[in-house]
């Protein structure tokens, strides 16, 4: 079974995101990541969720 939420979110951090070389340690890793992952769910709309932030959506739930 495919999750398109799921399956966007790592898609676009591998493409718009994620550096072109490698981290220097897991905690610059950890603190980019979340910081994405903040930027993903307030920041950034979604035509999936009617062009709503993941945030955004889930108040409505």
């Amino acid at each position: 079974m495919t999750r398109p939420p799921t399956e966007r979110f790592f898609r676009s951090y591998k493409v718009e995101w994620m550096p072109s070389t490698f981290y220097k340690n897991y905690q610059e890793s950890e603190k980019d990541i979340m910081q994405y992952i903040k930027y993903y769910n307030h920041c950034w709309v979604h035509s999936y969720n009617g062009y709503l932030t993941p945030a955004a959506k889930e108040l409505l739930v």
